[in-house]
């Protein structure tokens, strides 16, 4: 408890303000293989190792209010991702972006790159609308089938139906319709990329995208990229 305390100590300044950093990042190389956890660990060390006086949570186990709004799927590489995290900045006091992005940078493992940091008063807490994905195809012309059927099932309204996991332990599976979820689809030669819709219900994964497909990871010619996110602030 002791630790705790000074650990807590060591984070806070003397004033009451808080803060949000809109950090804008990329991910990619082998930290495209962390899971959102391990993600929010390498966030949680990098944060304390540069010194930035974090917000905590109240109640009797606190923890740094920093937050991953969009999880990103174990294998992608994200070329726009956000961390919000929440500081705690002494009344009067001034805080500079760049000088942020060079601490915060100067902690982070390679593979992942700080392109910009936005610091925001108050409490915000961005929602994710939708996002576009890009891959390389190795058959062009089998990807093309695949679209061809997947918009002919979305034009008649028939329901697009995967079988998702909710229950590891107990190996309990959910059949869900994720058709409201998809934007558009395109392919360009040999470079295939989606768009997808966020709702409060949940999206579409993408190992589903790419089995609606009929793609399989031997048929893929570079790992699926998240381009874009579009936010609602």
């Amino acid at each position: 408890m002791r630790e705790k305390i000074e650990l807590l100590a060591c984070w806070k300044l003397a004033g009451d303000l808080v803060k949000t950093l809109l950090v804008r990042f990329r991910v990619g190389g082998d930290l495209r293989f962390l899971s959102h956890q391990e993600m929010m660990r390498v966030w949680a060390r990098a944060l304390a190792r540069s010194g930035v006086s974090l917000h905590f949570s109240s109640g009797f186990n606190p923890h740094p209010k920093i937050s991953l709004p969009l999880p990103r799927h174990v294998g992608v590489i994200s070329e726009e991702d956000l961390a919000c995290v929440q500081m705690e900045v002494a009344e009067g006091g001034a805080l500079d972006g760049e000088d942020l992005k060079g601490a915060l940078g100067a902690q982070m493992p390679e593979d992942l790159r700080i392109a910009s940091i936005e610091v925001i008063d108050g409490k915000i807490s961005p929602q994710p609308q939708g996002a576009k994905y890009e891959v390389r195809v190795l058959d062009g012309e089998h990807a093309q089938v695949g679209i061809n059927n997947l918009n002919a099932k979305i034009a008649t309204g028939e329901p697009l139906l995967v079988k998702r996991l909710v229950d590891v332990k107990k190996g309990i599976t959910q059949t869900r319709d994720i058709s409201e979820y998809i934007d558009s689809i395109a392919l360009d030669g040999c470079e295939l990329s989606w768009k997808t819709k966020i709702k409060p219900t949940g999206t579409v994964r993408v190992e589903e995208m790419l089995e609606l497909l009929g793609l399989k990871q031997e048929q893929l010619g570079s790992p699926v990229v998240r381009k874009e996110i579009e936010w609602k602030f």
